[in-house]
């Protein structure tokens, strides 16, 4: 527990996973994971009581819709589908969504600092 919630990692989502059993209702729950993967844990998340989500997507969303490179394009879409199924989802529930969309997401061994960024 950290914080007054607990952190889990939630392995390959299967049809019959559930909540832990004794857990009871787990009411906030925060996505890290791309967006685009949530949705195959929506039946999890709703069996647990869900009523409020935070999702992390991009910025990339809207400006990497025209770019030239083939794979930010498809990344652009990933993020898009994610972004409406986790929002359709959601207000189809009566469940409370955030999305969250950074500017920059660093992954090991990649990206520059805000700072290099504006030089």
């Amino acid at each position: 527990m950290l914080g007054g919630g607990w952190w889990r990692v939630l392995g390959t989502p299967h049809p019959l996973l559930s909540p832990r059993r004794g857990e009871g209702v787990t009411p906030y729950w925060i996505c890290v994971a791309p967006i685009w993967v949530l949705p195959d844990y929506f039946a999890l998340i709703e069996a647990a009581g869900a009523r409020r989500v935070v999702v992390l997507s991009s910025t990339s969303r809207f400006t990497k819709v025209g770019s030239g490179d083939t794979a930010e394009q498809a990344t652009a879409a990933k993020l898009i589908d994610g972004e409406t199924r986790v929002q359709a989802w959601a207000e189809s529930r009566g469940i409370e969504w955030v999305i969250l969309r950074p500017t920059l997401i660093y992954r090991p061994g990649c990206g520059i600092s805000v700072h290099q960024r504006s030089e």
